[in-house]
C-alpha cells in the first residue's frame, strides 16, 4: 500500500510539473551589446531575406516545456532575450516543436527601422484637387 501511494504521488507530481510549463531563454554574444530596447521587435523566419545593413548582436534561444511548449511562447522568449541585449530584430528564426517541448533559435541584432512613407497623393494641389 505504501509503495502504491509513493508511485501515485510521484505520478501526480510529474503530471503537475508537466502541466505548469516553463520558458528558458539563452544567448551567446557575437557582437556589441546595447542598452535594452523598449520598442517592438521585428522577427523573420529562417528563409526570409535579412536586410544588408543588419548588425548581429547575439544568437538567442528560447526553450518552452509543458503548456509553454508552443510557438507563441518561444517566439516571445526570443523577443524578450533580444530586447534585453539591445536588439530590435530577431532574424533567421528556426522552431522545433515536439509534444512536450519547443525550441526556437534566431539571430538577434539591429536593423535600421525605416519609417513608413505616407501614400502618394493624386496629381494636383495639396488637397488632391486637380490643377
Amino acid at each position: 500500500m505504501k509503495k502504491a501511494c509513493q508511485i501515485s504521488s510521484l505520478w501526480l507530481v510529474s503530471i503537475l510539473y508537466g502541466a505548469c510549463g516553463t520558458i528558458e531563454n539563452h544567448h551567446v554574444v557575437t557582437g556589441a551589446l546595447a542598452a535594452p530596447y523598449q520598442g517592438q521587435i521585428r522577427i523573420a523566419m529562417e528563409n526570409a531575406p535579412v536586410p544588408d545593413d543588419f548588425i548581429e548582436i547575439a544568437i538567442v534561444q528560447s526553450v518552452g516545456t509543458g503548456i509553454k511548449a508552443k510557438l507563441e511562447y518561444v517566439i516571445e522568449g526570443l523577443k524578450d532575450e533580444a530586447r534585453r541585449l539591445g536588439a530590435n530584430s530577431v532574424m533567421r528564426i528556426r522552431v522545433d516543436q515536439g509534444s512536450n517541448s519547443a525550441t526556437a533559435v534566431g539571430v538577434a541584432g539591429n536593423a535600421p527601422l525605416r519609417s513608413r512613407r505616407p501614400p502618394p497623393q493624386a496629381a494636383g494641389d495639396s488637397e488632391g484637387r486637380p490643377n
